[in-house]
């Protein structure tokens, strides 16, 4: 799916209420930003993912949206995220399951994430992962790992996005999700 500003502001309209009820979420200083986290959350919506992982979330804002978009399509147990064992993770993470009651969209494993994903998926008998979220170390010796180890037990068809792989001014993303929301007490007027 190759997301342009048009096919972005389509789904941001088809979704939009949806959105606003996650904005607590959208709003939060984490490791995505608000249109990131909007991309995501409209991703993992149109796509309609039978089965989905996570792994490596910098906060765990974004596993949040993930099953935020899980919760609203009535997907409960679909849903994992692999993280290693980081304090710093487990607040805003916990967090963010209260508060948009998400205990029973996301299954959280605590690990590493190339020796645990496959064993899950093994043992839980998921051969049709079809979306999966990368929000990891970036160093290319580590990418070789998850490609190699990870990405080859996913849906051959599977949807795979990789978080901040390229350096964005910040400014563009707040400016342009602002304009998305421009009414006040909509959602832009959180972005700023």
């Amino acid at each position: 799916m190759n997301i342009t500003e048009d096919i972005l502001l389509q789904l941001i309209t088809k979704y939009k209420e949806d959105i606003a009820s996650i904005k607590n979420l959208i709003t939060r200083s984490g490791g995505i930003s608000p249109l990131d986290a909007i991309v995501l959350y409209c991703l993992v919506r149109e796509l309609n993912p039978r089965k989905v992982v996570e792994f490596s979330p910098h906060k765990g804002y974004s596993t949040c949206v993930i099953a935020s978009a899980m919760k609203h399509m009535n997907k409960p147990g679909c849903f994992a995220t692999f993280e290693r064992p980081i304090a710093k993770i487990l607040n805003p993470l916990n967090q963010g399951i209260k508060d948009q009651e998400l205990k029973d969209y996301i299954d959280i494993i605590v690990g590493d994430a190339l020796v645990n994903i496959p064993l899950y998926l093994e043992a839980n008998n998921w051969q049709d992962v079809d979306f999966c979220f990368v929000d990891s170390d970036h160093s290319e010796a580590f990418a070789k790992k998850y490609i190699d180890g990870i990405f080859p037990l996913l849906d051959s068809n599977a949807t795979i996005a990789v978080h901040d792989i390229s350096a964005v001014d910040l400014k563009d993303h707040i400016k342009f999700c602002t304009s998305l929301f421009p009414d006040p007490g909509n959602l832009g007027d959180q972005a700023e």
